[in-house]
């Protein structure tokens, strides 16, 4: 992927890498809540912005994804998302303490490389419950800014009482259930702004309601668009202008 400069800043762009986040959903109260934490003041990237568990998909999560997908029966829509849907529940893990896993082991735990995170399910002999997720909307980060992500982001519903599986590792602080309406309140990156608008749409969706197009955000002439992508392969072979 070739990258652009931008004439502004006389240098290249800094690369896009990819990657994902899982927003969880407690469906036990009236108001439906969403799980969110407040990114340290001193991150180069959205400093104080609130946003959901996420992060880059690194290479273990291309390494450990392989492993689960030909050990589990994955949904054809998870398939596709593989090694993102992975790393979303990592990070999930990591900054929140929270493992998105099956309640039973397996017959037998598949043998996988281990880093600290994916040891969390290993130790267990849970794998991760990729079946959950659902993708949700996919976005670029627009060009300007100190990092830039390609990102997936994927809803999974969760009960906020079930206790921590982990301690957060204090990338993300003030971690907390919010309604809807309290999470507009708060002070968000643009991105995940329109995110928490397709989270609400998915909410008050009809029961039953499926769609086989998801919202793609990329900047163009004034600031985001907005497009429809497909949630399964094949995704379109060549992205907007980055």
């Amino acid at each position: 992927m070739s990258l652009p400069t931008d004439p502004n800043a006389g240098h290249l762009e800094p690369p896009v890498r990819d990657a994902a986040c899982l927003i969880l959903i407690d469906r036990s109260q009236a108001a439906p809540r969403l799980l969110m934490g407040r990114r340290l003041p001193s991150q180069a990237f959205l400093p104080n912005k609130w946003v959901f568990p996420g992060g880059r998909v690194d290479d273990a999560d291309r390494e450990i994804s392989g492993v689960v997908a030909a050990s589990r029966n994955l949904s054809p829509t998870v398939a596709g998302h593989l090694p993102y849907a992975y790393a979303a529940v990592r990070e999930t893990f990591e900054e929140a303490g929270i493992l998105v896993a099956t309640e039973a082991p397996p017959a037998a735990a598949p043998e996988v490389p281990l880093g600290a995170p994916q040891a969390a399910f290993a130790e267990r002999f849970i794998p991760p419950a990729l079946n959950l997720l659902k993708p949700l909307a996919r976005a670029i980060t627009p060009p300007g800014l100190p990092r830039r992500f390609d990102t997936w982001f994927y809803l999974a519903d969760w009960d906020c009482k079930r206790p921590l599986s982990g301690k957060p590792d204090g990338e993300l602080l003030d971690i907390a259930w919010f309604t809807l309406r309290e999470v507009r309140v708060l002070d968000l990156p643009i991105i995940t702004r329109l995110i928490v608008d397709d989270v609400a749409t998915v909410i008050n969706a009809p029961p039953g309601a499926k769609s086989p197009l998801i919202p793609f955000y990329f900047q163009a002439v004034g600031g985001y668009r907005r497009s429809l992508i497909r949630a399964t392969w094949p995704w379109p072979d060549a992205d907007p202008q980055l």
